[in-house]
This record gives C-alpha cells, structure tokens and sequence, in this order.
C-alpha cells in the first residue's frame, strides 16, 4: 500500500500492482492511478482515472505503459462520486481545466 496527496493536501490510499500484472484487466470500479519507479525508487505520476469512465480498461493499461507505468495503484472507492473527486484531486493538470479521464459516465 501507498498513499498520495492530491492538490488538496487530502491523502489517499492505494494498493501498488506491477502494470504488467494481467489481474488487472478484472478491476471495474475506482481511480487508477498509473506510476512510473525509477531505478532510484522514486515514482512519478502520469494519470490518475476514474476506472468506470476510461472506456476500455485495457486499452487504457496498454496506453500507461506505452507511456511508461511501471505500477497501477489502485483505490477502490465506495462511492462513483468519491473517485471522481479523487481523480480529479490527483490530476495533474490545472485545478479548474477539465481532465479527459473524468468525462461521463
């Protein structure tokens, strides 16, 4: 497990997974976050979803890597509101412009 702070200073906690794991083609419900680990251990965001909203969940793991994810951490909320929060506390663009992940569902 890890824990992120979002632009909120609000932290929240994840499951780590290897983006390679094929488990994670199953998930359905949540806010993914992809991650790359350096060789040094420090790890970067790249983009955080909602995972109802991404459209094909695999197609979105195959995007991350191709991007660079090393690790998708995963939260799996009770609420389809709190992960659009989530997701949108950990994006990385401006607070008020819009994050393509977060579209409708």
């Amino acid at each position: 497990m890890t824990a992120w702070r979002g632009r909120s200073r609000d932290r929240h906690v994840f499951i780590v997974r290897a983006a390679t794991d094929p488990d994670l083609i199953d998930e359905v419900s949540g806010v993914a976050l992809a991650v790359r680990r350096s060789q040094a251990g420090a790890a970067t965001r790249i983009e955080a979803v909602v995972i109802e909203t991404v459209g094909p969940f695999p197609a979105w793991l195959s995007a991350m890597q191709a991007r660079g994810a090393t690790e998708i951490h995963l939260h799996r909320s009770a609420l389809p509101d709190e992960s659009i929060e989530i997701a949108r506390d950990l994006a990385l663009a401006d607070p008020g412009a819009p994050h393509p992940a977060l579209r409708a569902a």
